[in-house]
């Protein structure tokens, strides 16, 4: 046992350290005291100006209570000074680290009940990140499109029609509003395998539609036996920042269906990986 070390760091942490050589221990024992006190004293303080009013906790005098942390530390410290060997130092970093987390917590105001309040979008984000887009079966795709306009110009064009790898589609009108319904015939589509409703911003970026009925599934269509397929779907919003979006855009609805033909290739987001 070393007393008069005990007493050093009783009277200032990380003194007993320092002189007994541990020079960084000391130091290191000293400033996480000296931090955790600090924020305490931030946080029971009044806010002062806009900056600081918005932090929700600022000025809460219950959060004195979390004094006892650095205390815990405090006499931690006083035992390791006094012991020949060092003690464990899990102990005050777990206790700092619960204090900075617990704070941090408040101050970003993090509240967890939107998982639930908000699932649907939630799954949106972790479902991709469950199933990283690298590789995708290999499969044999047939592929037509048709252009339309949106918004409508002055003078509205005829239906929009358009014929690609003996693949026909036509739309209810040839220019639209971004919200507005329209639907989509199409003939010559593989009547066993289901079609996905793609569309091409006035920019050429691609996105899938979503089943309006399930936001977290591609809209898929499956054609007729005579392989017609007809399908309703909403005009989406694909005007990119920095364009009017009054300026009529040609945009493009495609129908893609793909058959898998067995093994695995990989995806585009592979092949941009690599």
């Amino acid at each position: 046992m070393h007393p008069s070390l005990a007493f050093a760091s009783l009277v200032l942490p990380g003194l007993g350290q320092f002189l007994a050589g541990r020079r960084a221990r000391g130091l290191a024992v000293f400033s996480v005291i000296a931090l955790m006190l600090g924020l305490l004293w931030w946080a029971t303080t009044p806010a002062e100006g806009f900056s600081e009013a918005v932090i929700a906790f600022k000025g809460d005098a219950g959060l004195w209570g979390w004094l006892a942390a650095p205390i815990l530390i405090w006499a931690w410290n006083v035992w390791d000074a006094a012991r020949p060997t060092a003690a464990p130092g899990w102990i005050p970093a777990l206790i700092a680290s619960a204090m900075f987390i617990v704070f941090g917590w408040q101050a970003a105001e993090i509240n967890l009940g939107i998982l639930t309040q908000n699932g649907d979008r939630v799954m949106l984000i972790l479902r991709p990140m469950l199933q990283p887009d690298f590789l995708r079966p290999r499969a044999e795709e047939r592929e037509a499109w048709v252009e339309l306009i949106v918004p409508c110009p002055a003078e509205p064009p005829p239906n929009a029609v358009n014929t690609l790898d003996g693949i026909t589609l036509e739309l209810s009108a040839g220019c639209a509003s971004v919200g507005q319904e329209l639907t989509v015939t199409g003939s010559g589509l593989r009547p066993d395998t289901a079609a996905e409703l793609i569309w091409q911003s006035p920019i050429g970026d691609f996105f899938p539609l979503r089943d309006p009925a399930d936001p977290q599934q591609f809209r898929l269509i499956q054609p007729e036996a005579d392989g017609r397929l007809t399908a309703a779907f909403t005009v989406p919003n694909a005007i990119p920042p920095g364009i009017d979006p009054n300026l009529p855009q040609e945009q493009r609805l495609y129908v893609r269906q793909s058959r898998p033909i067995g093994g695995w290739e990989l995806s585009t987001n592979g092949g941009f990986v690599l």
